[in-house]
Order: structure tokens, then sequence, then C-alpha cells
């Protein structure tokens, strides 16, 4: 867990033994973790630009989740919300 939280930028406080999902999240929150690696990039430095989603499909597949309009939906708003974040740590960063 601490591995997929790194991967988005977040940080685990000590002795924390991981976070909290909605059970009507689960599933969404599963996909987008077992895609960590799966984000396109950009520029000499690799900005995230947006996740491959033939990779997010590929892995759905092979995880056995079958993505569904809201699901893919879903997986696409948390997207957007890394990409945001990550955009603004490189504001803060210089």
């Amino acid at each position: 867990m601490q591995a997929d939280a790194e991967a988005f930028g977040i940080t685990i406080q000590s002795g924390s033994t991981g976070f909290e999902v909605w059970e009507e999240n689960f599933e969404p929150v599963n996909l987008f973790l077992l895609c960590a690696t799966q984000w396109r990039r950009a520029g000499m430095d690799g900005i995230p630009v947006g996740l491959d989603y033939i990779a997010v499909d590929a892995a759905a597949r092979m995880a056995g989740i079958v993505i569904t309009p809201r699901l893919f939906d879903d997986v696409r708003v948390m997207e957007m919300a890394a990409l945001e974040a990550w955009s603004g740590e490189r504001k803060h960063d210089g």
C-alpha cells in the first residue's frame, strides 16, 4: 500500500494502516490503484498527462473487473484529481 500511495504522491502518516474507502467507492479506488504505473507522460521531465486507457482496460481484465460506464467515469474523476494535485505541486516547487 505504501508504494501505491507514493506513486500518487500521498504520504501515509507513521503508524497509519491505510485509509478508509467507502464501500461504494471500493471498486473504482481499487482499479485506480491497480493502474498506478499506467500513466502517459510528456515532455523531458515526464509530466503525467493522463492514464493510458488501453492499459487500464488490460489491468481491469487481468483483475477480473468489468469496466462499466460508471466505473470508467469514477476512475476518470480520480485521474483528473491526481493531475490537478500534481499540477499544484509543480506550481509550488518552482
